[in-house]
C-alpha cells in the first residue's frame, strides 16, 4: 500500500460517505467512477508489487511458496478438527481422533515403502571404503549459540516442551551459557537429551473433505532447544564436508551395475 494509494482510498471512502448522507445520481456516479478507477490502479499496484517480489525471489524455493501461498489464500476456516468419519462412524470424540490420527501416520511410511520392489543389488554396491579421516566436534559457546540464534525463524510454535520460541529468543542471552554447557556435555559424551528427542505431531489440511483423516499431513514440532543441538552439529558436519572437498560424486562407486536398482537406499 502506497501513500498514493492510501490517499486515493481514503477520498473513495468519503465520495461514499457522501453518497450516503445524499444519495442523488451525481454523486452516485462520482462515487461509482472513482471507486472504479482506483480498483484499476490497486490492482495493477498489486500485481507489479508481486512480480517485483517473485523476481526477488526467484531461486528461493521456501519463499516462493510462501508467497503463492499469501496469493491464493482464501480466509482461515480454523486449525480445530471437529469430527472424523472413522469406520464409517462419525466421532468428536477428541481421544479417539488423536488415537486415528497417530495409527494412520506411524502406518503410512510403512504402506509406501511396501509398494517400492525390492533392489537386485545390495547397498554395499554403492560405497566407497570408508573415509579415511574422522570427523570430530568442537565445543560451542554462548557466542555461537547467540549468533545461531538469528537463524532460527521465531514463531509461538509450541513443542511438548511447551516453551514459545518468539518468547524465549527474547531471554536467550541470559541462558546461553548453561545451554552451551549442556550441549557441549552432550558432544562429549555422545548421550542426545531423551526429552528433546520428543516431537509434538500437528494434523495439517491439506485438500478435500476435513472429516478424512487421509487428507491430512503431519507436522513435527520439536522443542525449542533441539534446535540448537541440530545446527551447531549440521555446522560442525558442514565445515568438515567441505574442508575435505566431499562430494557425492567421490562416494559412488567408479563403476556402476549393469542392472540399475529402483531404489539404491
Amino acid at each position: 500500500m502506497t501513500r498514493g494509494l492510501l490517499k486515493s482510498s481514503k477520498k473513495k471512502e468519503l465520495l461514499y460517505l457522501k453518497f450516503i448522507k445524499n444519495p442523488t445520481l451525481s454523486n452516485k456516479n462520482k462515487f461509482t467512477v472513482y471507486r472504479n478507477k482506483f480498483k484499476a490502479i490497486r490492482v495493477k499496484a498489486e500485481r507489479n508489487y508481486y512480480a517485483a517480489e517473485f523476481c526477488k525471489y526467484n531461486g528461493d524455493l521456501k519463499q516462493t511458496w510462501r508467497l503463492i501461498k499469501s496469493l491464493v489464500k482464501t480466509g482461515s476456516q480454523g486449525s480445530t478438527i471437529e469430527s472424523l468419519v472413522i469406520e464409517g462412524t462419525r466421532t468428536d470424540n477428541p481421544e479417539a481422533m488423536a488415537n486415528k490420527f497417530n495409527d494412520y501416520f506411524v502406518n503410512i511410511a510403512k504402506s509406501l515403502a511396501d509398494k517400492i520392489p525390492n533392489s537386485p543389488n545390495s547397498f554395499t554396491t554403492y560405497l566407497k571404503p570408508p573415509f579415511p579421516q574422522s570427523f570430530g566436534l568442537n565445543l560451542t559457546s554462548p557466542e555461537e549459540i547467540l549468533n545461531l540464534s538469528h537463524s532460527i525463524h521465531p514463531s509461538h510454535s509450541k513443542g511438548v516442551d511447551d516453551i514459545d520460541p518468539l518468547i524465549a529468543s527474547k531471554h536467550l542471552a541470559s541462558i546461553a551459557q548453561p545451554l552451551a554447557d549442556i550441549i557441549n556435555c552432550s558432544f562429549t559424551y555422545g548421550i542426545f537429551p531423551q526429552a528433546l528427542k520428543t516431537a509434538k505431531i500437528v494434523p495439517i489440511f491439506k485438500r478435500g473433505a476435513r472429516d478424512d483423516f487421509t487428507n491430512y499431513r503431519p507436522i513435527s514440532v520439536l522443542p525449542y532447544f533441539s534446535k540448537f543441538f541440530e545446527k551447531i552439529m549440521y555446522d560442525r558436519l558442514y565445515n568438515f564436508i567441505e574442508k575435505k572437498t566431499i562430494s557425492f560424486s567421490n562416494l559412488n562407486m567408479d563403476s556402476k551395475p549393469a542392472t540399475p536398482p529402483l531404489c539404491p537406499y
